[in-house]
Parts: C-alpha cells; structure tokens; sequence
C-alpha cells in the first residue's frame, strides 16, 4: 500500500481482520489489510503527536487500514518515521567488548 511504501523498512503490509466494535455487531470481523510494523513501535507511537493507535498480533503492532483515511497517510507515516529514528538513534552499543 501507499502507506507501508511512505514509512519504508520495517513496514509490511498483512492481511488483517477488522472487529465492527461497540454494541452493533459483537464478534462481527470485516477482512481488512494492515501495515505491520515492530510491536516496539507501539507505545511510541500512542505517546506521539498525533498518536497513532496500532493493534499488538502476534508480535507486531498493525496499523489497520481499514480505519486511517487515504488523506492521514502523510501523517501516519511521519509519526512511525520520528519513532524509527529514534530507535536509530539509541541504538549505538557502547558497553565495553
């Protein structure tokens, strides 16, 4: 997708499952795709401006399609880019060898 090409590595697209939520259709799932990124990611990006909300399966934290508008894409990926340099910056090893 457009948004997993925005971010760049680690990003993936997966497909997903969608619960409808709230008391309309309890247990009801919609297929839907996601952009997977590392389960790290996601307290971070709750903490950032603007959050982003991802949903923690199976080890990675997925950012739902189904539920970000086309027109946020820029946004979204900004947001997961800032935490991915983040991770880049505190991750020099200087413990003794």
């Amino acid at each position: 997708t457009a948004l997993a090409t925005r971010i760049g590595a680690p990003a993936e697209v997966v497909d997903s499952t969608a619960a409808v939520g709230g008391g309309g259709a309890p247990g009801v799932q919609l297929p839907s795709v996601a952009v997977a990124v590392p389960v790290g990611f996601a307290a971070a990006l709750r903490a950032g401006t603007p959050a982003v909300v991802g949903r923690v399966h199976d080890g990675r934290c997925l950012l739902d399609l189904r539920t970000i508008d086309p027109c946020d894409d820029h946004s979204v990926a900004e947001a997961v880019r800032i935490v991915i340099g983040r991770r880049v910056g505190n991750s020099s090893d200087d413990s003794p060898r």
